[in-house]
């Protein structure tokens, strides 16, 4: 019985393939600029049609990342709800600091106790994440670690409003922080037309072009017939 092959392209939605056709010239010079501060790349929008690679270029950054000692990547899931939350718990595990003493250096809020979750700390409405997320990043810098945050399929919310207003105030306080978002071209024009995201026009730009048939071809013979 012959060897069933597997599919080196992946086409299943958000995996990582072996295989990954004409994104390796744009993901060098991403990479290149955002490891080398600079201020062209910390904020940029991926933009394609569906198909065209947009979770695979971030999924490569976010390996590439992982590699670094100096790098943090935190991926936030737009379809689960405030953004800022994810990202202040996101920022939390990665500095190692505990609930307990991240609550001790807010003297603002009033929850006290050790047995806080932060489930409970998210549904008082009692946070401040400017202060918060200031904390530890102020925390992650003294460690040395620049943080990369990745948001896939973005598209206009309330919930984005608000993280991107915050996140042009950390840009805006000097904070090693920077910014990768993908998706559908009309996406992301509502997103940097909107009022109060108008500063995402300025952001660099990769576009993930429509794959023609030669590069396919290229790619499928070097996969099949090599």
């Amino acid at each position: 019985m012959e060897a069933k092959m597997l599919n080196p392209f992946m086409p299943n939605f958000g995996r990582f393939p072996k295989i990954i056709i004409d994104q390796q010239e744009a993901l060098t010079d991403y990479l290149t600029g955002l490891q080398t501060h600079d201020a062209k790349y910390q904020t940029s929008l991926v933009y394609g049609t569906r198909g065209s690679g947009k979770t695979v270029f971030l999924l490569n950054v976010q390996r590439s990342l992982e590699k670094l000692d100096n790098w943090v990547f935190i991926r936030l899931n737009n379809g689960q709800g405030n953004l800022l939350f994810q990202l202040m718990h996101g920022l939390q595990r990665v500095a190692g600091i505990s609930l307990v003493d991240l609550l001790k250096s807010v003297k603002s809020l009033n929850i006290m106790g050790k047995g806080i979750t932060w489930q409970a700390l998210q549904e008082s409405q009692q946070i401040d994440y400017d202060e918060y997320i200031s904390i530890l990043l102020s925390r992650l810098k003294k460690q040395g670690k620049s943080i990369l945050i990745g948001i896939d399929e973005i598209e206009i919310s309330d919930d984005v409003r608000a993280f991107g207003s915050e996140y042009q105030t950390l840009i805006g306080d000097e904070y090693d922080i920077s910014l990768l978002m993908t998706g559908l071209p009309s996406r992301i024009s509502e997103v940097q037309n909107d009022d109060t995201l108008t500063f995402l026009l300025r952001s660099n730009r990769v576009y993930l072009s429509p794959l023609d048939e030669a590069t396919i071809a290229s790619s499928y013979e070097k996969a099949f017939i090599y």
